[in-house]
């Protein structure tokens, strides 16, 4: 009887195999176990937190303050008293919102368009 039972265990295991052979989702789940490995969470530093903001938002805020402290600058240094001059830290300001958004948005489309190409090689 036990040379039957080894024959019924050895056909079983080779019935299990050709079944994990056979398995479709076998290659993903693998795929997906090692790309899951690769990234395991990182500590919380406020370099990785900024690193999480989007670039359009970022580039907005340091756009903007930068325009801030020129406008300051411009309204500490500037001695002109023309009625016009009251407004151009103002405008400074809004400039730099503006050409911080715009550089951040571009940012933010080069590394849509690297990922796009990454992708679907």
């Amino acid at each position: 009887m036990s040379r039957r039972d080894d024959e019924v265990e050895r056909l079983r295991r080779i019935r299990d195999r050709q079944l994990q052979l056979r398995d479709p989702m076998a290659n993903r789940r693998e795929v997906q176990h090692r790309v899951s490995s690769r990234y395991q969470p990182e500590k919380l530093t406020l370099a990785g937190a900024v690193r999480e903001i989007p670039g359009k938002w970022l580039g907005t805020l340091l756009g903007g303050l930068i325009g801030i402290l020129l406008g300051v600058l411009f309204d500490l240094v500037v001695a002109i008293d023309a009625w016009w001059v009251a407004y151009v830290p103002y405008v400074i300001a809004f400039a730099g919102f503006a050409v911080g958004r715009m550089l951040g948005a571009v940012l933010d489309w080069r590394e849509e368009d690297h990922d796009a190409l990454v992708q679907h090689r």
